[in-house]
């Protein structure tokens, strides 16, 4: 008995280091219909904002958000895409956090549709490139409720995840915001059109363009970094982890102590 209270101290201490990876490892990676490579059936959601643009018949500023839920297709190696347009009046932000939705003064929904792509779409390209070059520097993220705590590539501030066959972003600014926008949404490259008049060039164009597109979930989770994990979980809790672990082995010795007496 006189044990029990000092291995409850250590065992609480460990327990702290070890939850955040507890608490992904049982609530998403378990659960994950695909773990590890993007194969026939993996899912990734996308949410990204674009603009802004000008509209000739109201003659308002506003932005596009767009919703993607981008599927790959095996037999073919191709991209099954959907995806909803959204049109954002005033300051138009995007929030991916748990419940990804549009923040702006009004959101109206203005499209909704589908495409069939394969890796040389501009969308495609950007969001899951088999290779890439030019990496700036490997680091991580805080940990997500879906992509959890895998290793993070940087190349011109966009952020990837790597999967054994392929690479995913994780938070890209497309590199050419108008061949994004025109692969998925036709009236896109109506848009675009208006902006290169007003400017004279498409470059200087899409130089003014915010664009930002980041994953919110899916069914395919990375490889994990497990020992990234548990350097988390002890900086996570720290020092009350320590404290207790302390505690427990000067406990133990104390009671030691008595018991030879």
């Amino acid at each position: 008995m006189k044990t029990a209270i000092p291995a409850m101290l250590v065992l609480m201490g460990v327990l702290l280091i070890f939850a955040p990876v507890g608490s992904y490892y049982f609530g998403t990676y378990t659960h994950s219909r695909f773990k590890g490579a993007v194969q026939d059936g993996s899912r990734f959601e996308y949410y990204g904002i674009v603009g802004s643009f000008w509209d000739n018949s109201s003659h308002q500023e506003f932005m596009l958000g767009i919703s993607m839920n981008i599927t790959k297709s095996q037999p073919k190696d191709e991209y099954v895409v959907e995806y909803s347009i959204y049109r954002l009046i005033g300051q138009g932000q995007l929030n991916v956090k748990r419940s990804p939705h549009f923040i702006a003064q009004k959101v109206t929904l203005e499209w909704r549709g589908n495409i069939t792509a394969n890796e040389s779409s501009p969308v495609i390209e950007q969001l899951f490139p088999e290779r890439l070059a030019n990496i700036t520097e490997m680091t991580h993220t805080f940990p997500d409720h879906f992509y959890g705590y895998p290793k993070v590539y940087v190349k011109n501030k966009n952020y990837y995840i790597k999967y054994s066959n392929t690479y995913a972003a994780l938070g890209v600014s497309p590199d050419s915001p108008c061949s994004f926008i025109e692969t998925v949404y036709p009236k896109g490259k109506e848009y675009c059109s208006i902006l290169f008049n007003l400017y004279g060039n498409r470059t200087q164009a899409e130089d003014s363009l915010i664009a930002q597109v980041d994953l919110a979930g899916g069914n395919t989770v990375p490889p994990q970094d497990w020992r990234g994990w548990i350097r988390y979980g002890f900086g996570w809790s720290f020092p009350v982890n320590t404290i207790f672990i302390l505690l427990g082995l000067i406990v133990y010795i104390m009671t030691s102590r008595e018991g030879r007496m």
